[in-house]
C-alpha cells in the first residue's frame, strides 16, 4: 500500500519517538516532531472529524480511489467510515496505516478477506480498535507532555516544554474542556436495526467503554493544566455543571453495572471528576483571590445545594463548607458558618472519609504519577484545613476512617515529608491525638508508623526514634490503681503519689511526681501520664495478653488481634529498613521475638487469624537478611512452609508434585483465603520466598524448589 497523503498522524509510532521508553532519539529530532504536530495535540480529538462533517469528503475518497485504480475497495471503504464514524478521507487514511502497521496477511488476500460479511466485520472490528488506540495514545501524549515538561528527570522535558509553552496552557484548558463536553455528551452514532452488523450490543458496549476511557484520559489533562496554571471561574463553572450533568460519571449508555470493569470504569471517571474539584478549590499553597472565590461561590452555590444523596457528594459538601470558609467574613457570619457547617454535616453522614480513602486507595491514585501525586496533595491540603478550623479540641479525631484516610496519604513521599519536616502543619493535631490516647487507641499511631516507615527513610527513621520516646502514657481511669494528688502549680493537673506498674512481666515504671492530667470522653475517663514510653512495650504487652486470653478463652479478642496485626505490620517494615543487627534496640527485640510464639500457637487452631499469621510471616521475611540460619531454622521447624520430603526426585517427579506437601501455607489459602478473596498468607509467603531467594544461599531444598513447586 503506498504512502497516503492526509492529516491523520500516526500516533502509536510518534509515541515511540517522543517518549523516551522505546528509543534513544535525538532531542532535536523529538523536538521537532511534537513542534510539528502541536495543533493537533491542542485540538485532541477533534482533529477526528465526524461522518457527515465534509459533504465533499465521500466524493474526494471515490476520486482519490479511482485514480489509484482501487475501485474494488471502494464499498468496503464506505462501509468503514460509517463503521469508524469519522470523515470517509480520514477513514481512508486510517485503512492504509493499519494495513501498513497492523495487518498481517498477504496483500492479495484483503480483497477475498472483505468479501464475506463475517470476514469483513472482523477486519471492520479489528480496525476500529486500531483506530480507537491511536486516540488513546494521541491523549497519552498530551498527558505525558504535562506530566514531564517540567520535571528533570525525564530525558526531553526541556523539549516537552518548549511545545507546552508554544500551545500555552489557555489554549489547552480551553480545548479540552470542550473535548470533553463533547465526549460526555456524545451519543451512539445511527440507531440499532435488527440486522445492522454496524450497531450490534457488542459494538455498542465497545463503543461506551472507549468512551469511558477517553473521558477519564482527558479528566486527567484537565487536572494537570488546572494544578498548573488554575482555572477561571467560567470554565470551573462549566465543568462542574457537566459532572454533575452526567452524576459524576455514573449516566453511561450500554454499560453493565454489574460488570465489575465497567463498574471500575465508573468509579474512575467519578474520582477523577472529585480529584479536578478539590485540586481547583484547594487555596492551601496559595493565597487565592477573593475575588475568583466570591465568582465561584456565585455560580456554584445553588447547584451544590442539591446534591446531597450519594456517597460522592460527601466529597464534595466537605469541600465546599471548606471553600466557603477560606473567606474569614463567610466563617464570622454566624448564619453563613451554620449553614455551611451543615454541610460537612451532611458530608460525614454519607461517609466521607471512607469515600475519600477509597478514592485513594484506587489504582488510579494509588502510584507514582504527578496524577496521583496531584490528587493526594490536594485532599491531604483539604483534611489539614479541617483541622485547623475545627480540630483544637481534638473531635476532627473521631470521625470513622479519619486515620485510615491519613495513614493512606502518608504513604505518599512528598507527604510523608512534609508531616515530618513540618510540625506547624495543621493535620498534625489528628496526630498529636494519637500521641495523647497511646496505647488506649493503639492502631492509629500504628497505621502513621507504618505509613512513615513506607515511605522513606528518613520518615522511618523519624517515626522510630519517636516511638521509642512517646511523650505520654495514657489508659482508662482508675484510682484503685494509684494515687493522684493535686498539684501545687496547676489546678487542672494531678502529680502521681506513688511508682505505677501498669503492665504485668514488663519492666515498665511511671515513676513517682509524674504530672497527669484526667480527661473525661464520652466513653471513658482517661489518665494522661506526661512521662516517656515505648511504642513497642505497649506491643509487647498486647502479645503478652493475646497469649494469655488463648489460655483462659476459646473466643479471642477481635480487637487485640487488630492492634497486634497493624502493629507487627509497622514493624515488618521497620526490621526490613535494619541493616545490622545492632541497630535493633533493645525493647523492639522481645515483640520481634514474639511473632514465633504467635505462629506456634494459633497455627492450627480452628479460625486462625490468618491476617495476623501473615503480619508474623512478614516479620520473620524481615529478619531473614540479618540472622538468617536462625530464622530459616526457626520457621522451618514452625512445620507451615511448603516442602518436598524427597530430595533423590528427577525434574519429571518434581513436576508432578511428587513428595511434595504444602503444608499450613497450602491449607491457609485453600480453606480460608480463596474464600475470602483476600490473600494476605499468599503474599506473606511470596515474600518470605523472593527475600529468602535473594541471599543467594542456594538452600535448594529446602525453600526455593518447594516455593518453584507451589507456584506451579
Amino acid at each position: 500500500m503506498e504512502d497516503v497523503n492526509g492529516d491523520v498522524i500516526q500516533w502509536k509510532k510518534l509515541w515511540q519517538l517522543i517518549s523516551g521508553i522505546h528509543y534513544e532519539t535525538p532531542s532535536a529530532v523529538v523536538r521537532d516532531k511534537l513542534l510539528d504536530v502541536s495543533k493537533e495535540l491542542t485540538d485532541g480529538l477533534v482533529q477526528f472529524r465526524k461522518a457527515g462533517s465534509d459533504k465533499g469528503s465521500a466524493e474526494r475518497l471515490q476520486k482519490m480511489m479511482k485514480e489509484r485504480k482501487q475501485e474494488k475497495l471502494l464499498g468496503f471503504a464506505t462501509k468503514l467510515y460509517q463503521f469508524l464514524d469519522i470523515d470517509a478521507v480520514q477513514s481512508w487514511n486510517i485503512l492504509c496505516f493499519y494495513l501498513v502497521n497492523e495487518y498481517r496477511g498477504p496483500a492479495n488476500a484483503l480483497a477475498d478477506y472483505i468479501s464475506t460479511e463475517s470476514s469483513m466485520l472482523s477486519l471492520l472490528i479489528e480496525i476500529w480498535a486500531y483506530y480507537s488506540l491511536e486516540r488513546m495514545v494521541m491523549l497519552k501524549i498530551v498527558k505525558n507532555l504535562l506530566e514531564f515538561y517540567n520535571s528533570g528527570s525525564h530525558p526531553y522535558s526541556r523539549e516537552y516544554k518548549t511545545v507546552v509553552d508554544k500551545i500555552g496552557f489557555a489554549n489547552l484548558r480551553k480545548s479540552y474542556i470542550g473535548q470533553l463536553e463533547s465526549l460526555v455528551n456524545e451519543t451512539m452514532p445511527g440507531k440499532l436495526i435488527p440486522g445492522d452488523m454496524f450497531n450490534n450490543q457488542a459494538k455498542m458496549v465497545a463503543w461506551s467503554e472507549r468512551k469511558m476511557r477517553e473521558v477519564n484520559e482527558t479528566l486527567h489533562i484537565i487536572l494537570l493544566i488546572i494544578h498548573y496554571d488554575g482555572i477561571g471561574v467560567e470554565e470551573f463553572a462549566r465543568l462542574f455543571k457537566l459532572f454533575k450533568g452526567h452524576s459524576f460519571g455514573r449516566v453511561q449508555q450500554y454499560l453493565n453495572n454489574g460488570n465489575e470493569a465497567h463498574s471500575d470504569m465508573v468509579k474512575r471517571i467519578t474520582f477523577s471528576e472529585l480529584a479536578i474539584v478539590y485540586r481547583a478549590l484547594d487555596l492551601s499553597e496559595s493565597a487565592g483571590d477573593e475575588r475568583w472565590i466570591d465568582g465561584v461561590i456565585k455560580a456554584l452555590d445553588g447547584e451544590i445545594v442539591t446534591l446531597h444523596t450519594f456517597p460522592e457528594h460527601g466529597p464534595l459538601l466537605l469541600v465546599w463548607m471548606l471553600f466557603n470558609f477560606r473567606l474569614q467574613n463567610r466563617l464570622d457570619d454566624d448564619d453563613l458558618s451554620s449553614r455551611y457547617r451543615q454541610f460537612g454535616s451532611r458530608a460525614i453522614q454519607l461517609g466521607v472519609f471512607e469515600y475519600l480513602l477509597a478514592m485513594v486507595q484506587h489504582s488510579t491514585f494509588n502510584d507514582h504519577s504527578i496524577v496521583c501525586r496531584v490528587t493526594r496533595k490536594a485532599i491531604f491540603n483539604q483534611l489539614g484545613f479541617l483541622c485547623q478550623l475545627f480540630d483544637s479540641d481534638g473531635s476532627v479525631a473521631q470521625h470513622a476512617k479519619i486515620y485510615d484516610l491519613l495513614s493512606e496519604l502518608l504513604h505518599s513521599p512528598s507527604i510523608a515529608a512534609e508531616f515530618c519536616k513540618n510540625e506547624d502543619n495543621p493535620v498534625r493535631s489528628l496526630f498529636d491525638t494519637t500521641l495523647e490516647n497511646f496505647p488506649v487507641d493503639f492502631t492509629p499511631l500504628a497505621m502513621i508508623a507504618h505509613a512513615l516507615a513506607s515511605a522513606g527513610t528518613n520518615q522511618n527513621k523519624y517515626i522510630h526514634d519517636l516511638l521509642e520516646n512517646l511523650p505520654v502514657y495514657s489508659e482508662v481511669y482508675n484510682p484503685d490503681h494509684y494515687e493522684l494528688r493535686p498539684s501545687a502549680m496547676n489546678e487542672d493537673e494531678f502529680i502521681l503519689a506513688h511508682d505505677y506498674v501498669p503492665f504485668q512481666k514488663i519492666g515498665y515504671v511511671v515513676p513517682r511526681g509524674t504530672s497527669t492530667i484526667v480527661i473525661d470522653k464520652r466513653s471513658h475517663t482517661l489518665a494522661h501520664f506526661r512521662t516517656k514510653f515505648n511504642f513497642y512495650a505497649a506491643l509487647h504487652r498486647e502479645i503478652n495478653e493475646l497469649l494469655s486470653d488463648a489460655l483462659s478463652y476459646t473466643q479471642l479478642n477481635e480487637d487485640r488481634i487488630q492492634r497486634i496485626t497493624t502493629g507487627l505490620r509497622y514493624l515488618a517494615v521497620a526490621v526490613k529498613r535494619i541493616h545490622q543487627p545492632h541497630e535493633i534496640s533493645s525493647e523492639m527485640v522481645h515483640p520481634t521475638e514474639m511473632v514465633f510464639d504467635i505462629l506456634l500457637k494459633f497455627k492450627v487452631i480452628q479460625a486462625p487469624p490468618v491476617e495476623l499469621l501473615a503480619e508474623c510471616l512478614n516479620v520473620c521475611a524481615a529478619l531473614v537478611p540479618l540472622f538468617e540460619p536462625e530464622i530459616y531454622a526457626r520457621v522451618i521447624n514452625l512445620n507451615i512452609l511448603p516442602t518436598v520430603n524427597n530430595a533423590n526426585l528427577d525434574f519429571k517427579d518434581y513436576a508432578a508434585g511428587t513428595s511434595f506437601e504444602s503444608s499450613l501455607i497450602g491449607f491457609y489459602l485453600v480453606n480460608y483465603e480463596k474464600n475470602a478473596g483476600k490473600y494476605c498468607i499468599l503474599m506473606a509467603y511470596l515474600n518470605f520466598l523472593k527475600t529468602y531467594t535473594k541471599l543467594g544461599k542456594n538452600n535448594v531444598f529446602g525453600v526455593e524448589l518447594p516455593g518453584l513447586i507451589f507456584l506451579l
